[in-house]
């Protein structure tokens, strides 16, 4: 690593740093219910994904895990749930148990290989830092034919 790469690094693991701390002293702003329309809206973004049941699911960014209960109903294989916040991924831990907690950037998520079906950004792709790490690392741990959904409410 030359110190360009290494102060680019120290950079990112700054701005995840604040993000961490930031979302989990906001926590409890992403508990239901959802505004009007919204879950309308989650229900048409994981449908958009054409999940079956042999699927591997992850969604990045998880959060308190507004979107698991929309995909568990199509019944995939796993569901793992990044997310930078452990207070986040301790209330969706507690709410949706059959998911798989990661607390990791996605960049550095150590998936295998072509392990993936199914990716989930939602509303978090602008907080994403390192997106050409994101996008090589997702490349990495997609299956082929894999699919990407990002997604966001506004």
């Amino acid at each position: 690593m030359n110190f360009k790469e290494h102060a680019n690094t120290g950079k990112i693991e700054k701005i995840n740093q604040i993000q961490r701390d930031f979302f989990g002293k906001i926590t409890h702003i992403f508990d239901p219910p959802l505004p009007k329309g919204v879950p309308e809206r989650l229900e048409k973004i994981v449908a958009s994904a054409g999940i079956i049941k042999k699927n591997v699911i992850l969604d990045v960014g998880s959060g308190t895990g507004i979107l698991l209960p929309r995909i568990y109903k199509y019944q995939p294989e796993a569901i793992y749930a990044c997310d930078l916040s452990d207070v986040m991924l301790m209330r969706l831990k507690e709410q949706y148990p059959y998911a798989q907690t990661i607390e990791a950037d996605v960049k550095d998520l150590s998936l295998p290989e072509q392990s993936i079906d199914v990716v989930f950004v939602n509303a978090c792709y602008s907080n994403i830092v390192d997106k050409q790490g994101f996008c090589a690392n997702i490349e990495r741990m997609m299956k082929p034919g894999g699919r990407l959904v990002i997604s966001h409410p506004l």
